[in-house]
């Protein structure tokens, strides 16, 4: 990957929120990735570099909610949500794309810093006819 029209100068400085000075005493205890993070540091639209788990195949498993993002355009249709979770049965870490608006108006209500959170997916019938999830 090239990365062009990038200048560095020394006029830019740390504040005193970010200097080595507070940190320099620190001891380092675990050091992340970005794939153990599930960022994919390459591309912007390709939210988290991790396996793909269809929400229907999960349902009723016990989930750690690590991240998610709103309102993404999908070949599917917009206003999806995308969802990266761990599977606390396997350790397994996905991602699940859904575009219920259950699932999503319970996400605009959750602070990014309150993450994760324990839940399951669950399956409703809305109608007799559509399948919709939520969370349980």
């Amino acid at each position: 990957m090239i990365i062009s029209n990038i200048e560095t100068t020394q006029e830019h400085k740390l504040d005193d929120t970010c200097s080595l000075e507070n940190h320099e005493d620190h001891e380092i205890s675990r050091v992340n990735t970005f794939s153990s993070l599930g960022i994919n540091p390459c591309g912007k639209n390709d939210y988290y570099n991790v396996p793909k788990k269809a929400i229907n195949d999960i349902v009723g498993f016990d989930i750690h909610i690590l991240n998610f993002v709103l309102n993404v355009n999908t070949v599917h249709g917009s206003d999806r949500c995308i969802l990266l979770i761990k599977l606390l049965n396997s350790g397994e870490i996905c991602k699940v794309f859904t575009s219920s608006k259950y699932i999503r108006e319970v996400l605009e209500m959750v602070d990014k810093k309150d993450l994760p959170i324990a839940t399951k997916f669950d399956k409703i019938i809305i109608n007799n006819r559509a399948t919709s999830y939520v969370f349980t």
